[in-house]
């Protein structure tokens, strides 16, 4: 057999210049120079098909790698991360049980590792230490692809054979919970719907480390307004419209220092 295929590949939602990319010969691939040149980060993972490369959403350097096990009928682990692009690997597959992972997605908010594996869809929010089943009314099918929409805090589980289920994270967690993570912060958006621009204004209490990004009606960040210390008192930023398509859209601030959220829906009305 010829073996060499891409599987997979993922960009950094921090700095586009680096990629990944999995092949169906049990090789991962990483360049930091837009693709000018590849580095083979393989060793010591798996010589098995590679399911899945996600790039960290908080550090550059790090990413996931998913595999099936099916090729070589193999029990070793399934699920490693690297946190210096690809030098050393450390085995992320804590408690799980030994089966074929397919997909994984990482849900900013806490960030909680999201797998689709033959059996079901797993979480870990301790990265990859400990496992649990998410959600109850799954049937214990093959999960093929998982996507997330971050404005709903929904994930979309795509199946072999019994369609296609949503989970609402947000139903799953407790209000104790809901308001350690919401960022209890006012905040006006004049005018909305807007044309061309959009002026944001919220007062901080404290001083800390933010960023402020606009993101689609499918969760994916279209422009980042800041990021920075912002000290306290009254914060205002101009939202330019120009490049962007009618539609609606999610206006996020987050405090990074404390990891919570503050998700204001915006409306673009075009020109």
């Amino acid at each position: 057999l010829n073996f060499g295929t891409i599987t997979t590949i993922d960009v950094s939602p921090i700095d586009p210049r680096i990629i990944w990319v999995g092949t169906d010969d049990g090789h991962v691939w990483v360049t930091t120079d837009d693709g000018a040149n590849w580095t083979d980060v393989s060793l010591p993972l798996p010589n098995r098909w590679v399911t899945a490369v996600v790039a960290d959403n908080e550090d550059a350097n790090s990413a996931y790698v998913t595999f099936s096990g099916y090729r070589y009928n193999a029990n070793d682990s399934h699920v490693f991360k690297t946190e210096n692009l690809g030098q050393q690997w450390m085995d992320r597959s804590g408690d799980l049980p030994d089966i074929p992972v397919n997909d994984l997605l990482i849900r900013p908010l806490g960030h909680l590792l999201v797998l689709g594996t033959d059996i079901g869809v797993f979480s870990s929010a301790d990265d990859g230490f400990t496992w649990d089943l998410l959600g109850e009314q799954l049937p214990n099918v093959v999960v093929t692809d998982l996507d997330y929409h971050e404005p709903t805090d929904m994930i979309l589980a795509a199946t072999y054979g019994r369609g296609m289920h949503r989970l609402f994270l947000d139903e799953n967690i407790s209000s104790t919970e809901k308001e350690e993570r919401t960022l209890s912060l006012a905040v006006q958006t004049a005018p909305n719907p807007f044309i061309d621009q959009a002026n944001i204004e919220f007062t901080l209490d404290d001083s800390a480390n933010y960023r402020i990004d606009l993101l689609n009606s499918s969760g994916q960040q279209v422009k980042t307004i800041h990021r920075n210390v912002l000290s306290r008192g009254v914060q205002r930023f101009v939202l330019d419209g120009s490049d962007l398509s009618k539609g609606i859209f999610f206006l996020r601030i987050h405090n990074l220092d404390n990891d919570k959220y503050k998700i204001q829906k915006m409306i673009y009305a075009g020109p």
